[in-house]
């Protein structure tokens, strides 16, 4: 065994961890990308809403409502798919959006059975989340 001075010059000589980390000329960690510009999402939801009057005011109610859930569902995501093609709006450069859904809230009910004649009316929200996950920009 030999000292460190007495090692040729031709040896390969590993660098300690220390001295390779001041060396590095790596691009920027990826974590640091993310902390700079992290993901964000956005709901793009519409309204559902089903009116009934009469006698059969709940029925025409939900019958409405039922109509109109594939519009309104349909819009929401043309909306969500809007906002994917059109970035992050953070002012970044856009990188890759995902959009999931459908969503939707719990149905609500309002019945007026005092009015003449007796009302009903339901109502909903339906939507998509765009996630929108910015590319790294580097200089």
């Amino acid at each position: 065994m030999g000292r460190k001075s007495e090692k040729n010059e031709g040896d390969d000589v590993v660098l300690k961890k220390k001295k390779r980390k001041a060396d590095d000329t790596e691009p920027e960690p990826l974590m640091l990308a993310v902390q700079r510009c992290p993901p964000a999402s956005r709901l793009s939801f519409e309204w559902v809403v089903g009116n009934g009057i009469g006698m059969h005011a709940v029925r025409d109610a939900l019958d409405a409502y039922e109509r109109a859930l594939p519009m309104r569902q349909e819009r929401a995501e043309r909306e969500a798919r809007l906002a994917d093609s059109a970035g992050c709006g953070k002012g970044c450069t856009s990188g890759r959006a995902l959009v999931m859904g459908p969503l939707s809230g719990a149905q609500q009910w309002r019945i007026d059975t005092d009015a003449e004649p007796v009302t009903a009316t339901t109502w909903n929200w339906v939507g998509y989340v765009v996630i929108c996950d910015c590319a790294a920009v580097r200089n």
